[in-house]
């Protein structure tokens, strides 16, 4: 596996022109969360309020909350291999190979480990939702992902291929678990009928989670971070 890893990702860094621009520019879309949790989030919003039958309506909201489920649990357990499996080095830091950036890039990943990816696990266990509810939709986000997200990942050496593709993994099965084992329970139905009864205390409660997932959780990584050091 570190073979097929390590030929891909140096058959990558030596594909691309190693411009001083197209490095900014891809390091300005992975780094930008308007590129990656914002927009999202926002195609959330609008599957939520879209003009639609009542029926309808209510199965993408089902929908939406089924797979904000799907993705905490897929990042809590990326979280978790990635303090319990052997650490792994990411391409621009590993040792074992040369590779070699455009320009000085100072990621801002901290000493996690590369396996799995967080933003694999994300963003394609958000995309595959779109597979219920908009077929022509999906096909557009899954190319988003594969070519603003998961593309620029692997170019900046922040990621092997493996990393992603385990990631991808574990959120598409998260989400798909999800939404076939709570789509029909009550307890959902009994959720939307809350929202409905409670609209102000339910959107305060929306507005924060899908704001932390647009931000991919930095204030509260930085704030436990800090906490942690406190501890220490």
């Amino acid at each position: 596996m570190l073979s097929f890893d390590h030929s891909i990702i140096l058959y990558l860094n030596g594909l691309f022109p190693h411009s001083v621009i197209i490095g900014r520019l891809v390091e300005i879309i992975c780094s930008s969360n308007i590129f990656k949790g914002q927009i999202f989030m926002a195609f959330f919003w609008w599957v939520w309020f879209r003009q639609q039958e009542e029926e309808i309506v209510r199965r993408d909201r089902k929908i939406v909350l089924l797979t904000l489920l799907g993705v905490l649990v897929a990042l809590f357990i990326v979280r978790v291999l990635i303090i319990t499996v052997p650490f792994r080095f990411r391409p621009l830091d590993d040792p074992n190979i040369v590779f070699r950036l455009p320009f000085t890039f100072i990621p801002a990943v901290g000493k996690w480990s590369s396996f799995p990816s967080d933003h694999a696990a994300l963003f394609t266990g958000l995309a595959v939702s779109f597979w219920f509810i908009n077929r022509r939709l999906f096909f557009i986000v899954v190319a988003y992902v594969i070519v603003v997200i998961l593309l620029p990942r692997l170019f900046l050496g922040l990621h092997y291929p493996t990393d992603l593709i385990a990631g991808a993994v574990l959120g598409v099965a998260c989400v798909l678990l999800s939404l076939k084992l709570f789509m029909n329970i009550p307890l959902l139905e009994a959720t939307l009928d809350w929202a409905d009864e409670h609209k102000g205390l339910f959107y305060s409660l929306f507005f924060f989670l899908t704001a932390q997932l647009a931000d991919l959780f930095d204030d509260v990584r930085y704030i436990g971070g800090m906490i942690i050091k406190l501890l220490h």
